[in-house]
């Protein structure tokens, strides 16, 4: 990253998951970012307006060497060196960075960023009371895969109840003790897989989803715990 880059705050279709997030291509990603105002939709991308007694915006916070800048710019609507188009005009606002973020790093609570803020008209222009644009472009989806992966994951340990209850009266020995070993691993595997999906697809309940992928990954961890003592015996 160039020494003279900027602080960049994106609410729109540049963020992370949007439509034109490829345009951020060689930008550095820092954190999620708050700024207090009013977010409209204008048509298939968004426009804001600063607010104090508006909502928190959702945006993200970048770090952008000149030649982006100029290109995002551009992209925006702002003729070659120029600061104000007909839509947009690139200012300086003071920019949150997410609280709720467990960053291991050392950045401070806020940053003034480069935002381009929507200068016409919001008359007749549909507000998005969340402040977050991809409640419109990407609107959060029933919790199917949600629903799903906490139901295998919380079917593990009755199946494998059920399992050891089988081998004993069987007298499967160690054969019930590798299936149980790829049932954890399967339910562990198939926890990840259906957490991320749940979150690509913005489903709702996204504490639940965070839930089910911890429990994924210790399900993972039992069962490689569990095949190392296998093996060890």
């Amino acid at each position: 990253m160039d020494t003279d880059s900027e602080w960049v705050f994106v609410y729109g279709t540049l963020r992370i998951g949007a439509s034109n997030q490829h345009r951020m291509k060689g930008a550095e990603w820092v954190r999620r970012g708050l700024v207090t105002g009013r977010l409209y939709e204008v048509s298939w991308y968004p426009g804001f307006v600063p607010d104090d007694e508006g909502v928190e915006v959702v945006g993200d916070v970048y770090r952008v060497g000149p030649q982006l800048l100029a290109k995002l710019d551009g992209f925006e609507g702002l003729a070659p060196g120029s600061m104000r188009g007909e839509e947009y005009e690139r200012a300086r606002i003071r920019v949150r960075l997410d609280p709720k973020v467990d960053a291991w790093d050392d950045l401070p609570d806020d940053v003034d960023a480069w935002v381009w803020v929507w200068r016409k008209p919001v008359e007749g222009l549909l507000e998005i009371e969340t402040g977050d644009w991809l409640d419109v472009e990407r609107p959060r989806q029933p919790s199917w895969f949600t629903g799903l992966g906490c139901l295998g994951l919380l079917a593990i340990p009755f199946g494998g109840m059920a399992m050891q209850g089988f081998a004993g009266r069987l007298g499967l020995g160690m054969d019930a003790d590798l299936s149980a070993c790829l049932l954890l691993f399967g339910a562990g595997a198939g926890g990840i897989w259906a957490g991320v999906v749940a979150l690509r697809r913005r489903e709702r309940g996204q504490p639940l989803q965070v839930l089910m992928l911890a429990g994924a990954v210790l399900w993972l961890f039992f069962a490689l715990m569990f095949l190392s003592e296998l093996v060890n015996h």
